[in-house]
């Protein structure tokens, strides 16, 4: 469970809310919309484009859902980058971002489509804080 103050709770759940409600295939057009069948490692549901479909009618809600999805995706294709270079599979999400309720089924999908492993630790807030001190430590150590 993680305690946030009241005025950062309400900033953080203000577009998480309403994405919940939203729906991203409304606004995403995915590999499902340009092909019957599934391409070999591209599953049906993989976003083709952010904001493919997405029109001036286009509802609140799956606007809102379509900009989280589209945040945590750049994330989640850096990681690919990251590890294409270096071979890295494990990544921890620390912050903000991770705790949108979004995050675990994003990443999810992320890591099955890449191969890379998405961990979300306890106390996500709190954990860049905690590595800057150990490191402070080691360095003055």
């Amino acid at each position: 469970m993680v305690f946030l103050p009241g005025r950062w709770r309400s900033l953080l759940q203000m577009p998480s809310e309403p994405a919940m409600r939203g729906t991203v295939s409304s606004v995403d057009l995915q590999i499902g919309d340009i092909c019957r069948e599934e391409l070999p490692g591209l599953p049906l549901d993989a976003t083709a484009s952010n904001f493919g479909k997405a029109d001036t009618a286009a509802q609140a809600e799956d606007v809102a859902a379509g900009v989280i999805n589209m945040i945590l995706q750049t994330v989640g294709s850096a990681a690919n980058f990251i590890s294409l270079g270096t071979g890295i599979k494990d990544f921890v999400l620390i912050g903000n971002l991770s705790l949108l309720p979004q995050c675990r089924s994003v990443f999810d999908r992320i890591g099955r489509l890449y191969g890379l492993d998405f961990h979300i630790p306890e106390h996500t807030l709190y954990r860049t804080a905690l590595g800057a001190a150990l490191y402070a430590l080691k360095d003055n150590g």
